[in-house]
């Protein structure tokens, strides 16, 4: 072989391995969509039911004399204006948006503060109204506050509802009397049922399936004192979901209709580091991370399995014992990145935020979309229904008309009047 062929061969050689070397991207299967504010920088989205229907939060700018309220001292679950801003103003609002009519509608009179965490099938909206630990409210929306609960201190007077499945029942917390976990259902806000104690006190819950189950995380002791571990609230049974390896402490995110739960475990006591962890059948499965060194926190499973979260600084989807990185799957716009996926329907759409890449202060709320397109069935929710004022001194409940049939669903009342003390 002459010189100039070796070369030629070794150039060849070379240039293969480089290729090898090189990963490639992965295919894109989802649509992408920023599903924008409602006229302020930020936004963020929580949940996603199987209609293609997006709850969250977003920064809403206002100019004029816009109004301030405050809790009526006479009664915790009613406000009144006691003020007003003038000039341009931002407040954060609960919203909700509809994939298929491309628009995101505030849930109230942009007055104060409110976010909302979760979403039914049948379009019922639950979230919190104020800010700070003891200036929330858990609403309802279409039946308004949770107000009492059996509570040895009192009723509740500060809480905020996390999740609602399709039954209409509703898990929450208190943060005033206590930090715990509390249930109720759509048509009884005044029958609240407390759990306590669980593993110890205090502790978060953050997520309820059809069949009633609930998770969240529990100190084992009493008094915010040792470690937390994910906790399952089944019925009357308290489950420990323990740890992975020799990690102490744990959190249970999200549950599926099968019983599976997902969530974050410190893996290694003392890291500071948790691997997100899928727990079936009594066994805890350490997920891994997208990075040898990052950490993982896993969100939110939905009935097929798949689960999303965030790895690494980055949104993740894990299917088929793989970890993907959500940012290899979706033509994200140049300048910014998915940071966290949320939450997933049965469809596979996926939401969470995105970050402007080097500004972690500027986030928007967004929707992955299987790239061959979803169906629904469901009738359209008619948005202009959903609008309501926060300004009436008597607060009406208000619906949704659902076209095709007749059938009304109970959405969105009057949140009542609340006061902003700060961002949480």
């Amino acid at each position: 072989m002459t010189l100039k062929n070796s070369m030629a061969t070794f150039s060849v050689g070379f240039s293969l391995i480089l290729l090898l070397a090189v990963p490639a991207r992965a295919e894109v299967r989802y649509t992408y969509r920023d599903l924008g504010t409602l006229g302020g920088s930020h936004s963020r989205a929580y949940d996603i039911n199987n209609k293609g229907e997006v709850v969250g939060y977003a920064y809403r700018t206002m100019e004029g004399m816009v109004p301030i309220y405050g809790w009526d001292p006479h009664n915790p679950f009613e406000m009144t204006i006691i003020g007003y801003e003038s000039g341009t103003v931002t407040r954060i609002n609960a919203y909700l948006y509809d994939y298929r009519q491309n628009e995101m509608i505030g849930l109230g009179e942009p007055t104060e503060y409110s976010e909302a965490y979760a979403i039914n099938e049948s379009s019922v909206v639950v979230g919190s109204v104020g800010i700070g630990d003891n200036h929330q409210k858990a609403f309802v929306a279409g039946r308004g506050f949770i107000k009492n609960a059996s509570y040895a201190s009192g009723g509740i007077d500060s809480s905020i509802a996390r999740d609602i499945n399709d039954l209409g029942q509703i898990l929450g917390r208190t943060y005033s009397p206590g930090n715990v976990w509390f249930s109720t259902s759509f048509d009884s806000l005044d029958q609240v049922t407390i759990h306590q104690p669980l593993l110890g006190t205090p502790s978060l819950c953050w997520a309820i399936n059809n069949q009633g189950q609930m998770v969240g995380d529990s100190f084992l002791n009493a008094n915010s004192t040792g470690p937390r571990h994910a906790t399952l609230l089944d019925g009357q049974t308290v489950t420990d979901l323990g740890t992975l390896g020799q990690g102490k402490n744990s959190y249970a995110m999200g549950i599926n209709d099968t019983g599976q739960i997902v969530g974050a475990s410190e893996f290694q006591a003392g890291s500071g580091r948790n691997h997100a962890f899928l727990y079936n059948n009594g066994l805890m499965q350490d997920l891994g991370t997208t990075s040898s060194i990052g950490s993982s926190e896993a969100q939110d499973i939905n009935n097929l399995g798949q689960v999303v979260g965030r790895s690494g600084g980055k949104a993740f989807l894990y299917e088929n014992g793989q970890m993907l990185d959500l940012n290899e799957l979706a033509e994200v716009p140049e300048g910014w990145e998915l940071y966290y996926a949320t939450a997933i329907n049965d469809l596979g759409q996926i939401v969470g935020y995105t970050r402007e890449t080097g500004v972690s202060s500027v986030e928007h709320a967004f929707l992955l979309t299987p790239i061959e397109g979803v169906t629904i069935d469901d009738p359209l929710i008619s948005l202009s229904t959903v609008e309501f004022s926060m300004a009436s001194t008597v607060p009406e409940p208000g619906t949704i008309a659902m076209a095709l049939g007749g059938t009304i669903f109970l959405l969105l009342p009057a949140l009542r009047r609340w006061r902003r003390s700060g961002l949480r």
